[in-house]
Formats: structure tokens, C-alpha cells, sequence
């Protein structure tokens, strides 16, 4: 499975995590299950789906890149995630997460910026 990082919205649900977090919509954690069209509560907000949640802000996940050209250069960047939160768009500065380790050209290394409380 492909991570997907989630985000709280105003209303209190998970959502996909948009490219940069806006206020009142904060980085929870990684999906820890498929949202699959089949699901019986797939068009209603609330889904029940675990989420694996970083426990400090030295917690790190592996992800893939999912556009620019991502060198070993790109080490310690902050960068956005693509839409959808499916993986880092290594090429965008953001606020959602900064590279930590250089894996191959299309898998990093990186942490959530925590606390995860954006302000307009």
C-alpha cells in the first residue's frame, strides 16, 4: 500500500491531505488502511480507517516522490505534498514536511513538521 498523510479539517473529519495545510486543517498521520469506492461508508464523511499518528516530531516515514527531480542535494528541504497526500512533491516548497534521507531518485526519507498548527 501507498501512504496517504491525512489532515483534520474545520469540521473535525480526516480528509486527504491538500498540498499545504491551511488553518484549521492539521497533519494527523499516515493512513493505515485503503478508502476503496466499495466501502459502505465510502460517500459519507466521518470514514471509520485507522491512522498511524507520529508519537514525537522525530518520527519519520518513507515515501514516495511524486514530482520534481529529487537529489541527494533536496536533503533537509521543507517541502509540500502532491494532492491527495500520496507522496512529496519534492520540487514544491511547503510546510508539510522536510526530507530527512535520500533513498533512491524516487523514495525519500522525511518527518512531519510538528507541532502541525498552521496559521494563516
Amino acid at each position: 500500500m501507498s501512504i496517504q498523510v491525512v489532515t483534520s479539517n474545520p469540521t473535525g473529519n480526516l480528509i486527504a491531505s491538500p498540498v499545504s495545510q491551511a488553518t484549521g486543517q492539521n497533519i494527523v498521520g499516515i493512513l493505515a488502511e485503503t478508502i476503496a469506492t466499495t466501502d459502505s461508508d465510502y460517500a459519507t464523511a466521518g470514514k471509520l480507517k485507522g491512522v498511524w499518528i507520529p508519537i514525537d516530531a522525530n518520527c519519520e516515514f518513507t515515501g514516495p516522490v511524486g514530482s520534481g527531480t529529487f537529489t541527494l542535494a533536496d536533503v533537509g528541504r521543507t517541502c509540500a505534498l502532491v494532492t491527495g497526500g500520496k507522496s512529496v512533491a519534492v520540487d514544491t516548497n511547503g510546510n508539510a514536511c522536510t526530507i530527512t534521507k535520500f533513498i533512491s531518485s524516487t523514495r525519500l526519507q522525511a518527518k512531519f513538521n510538528m507541532p502541525p498548527i498552521q496559521t494563516a
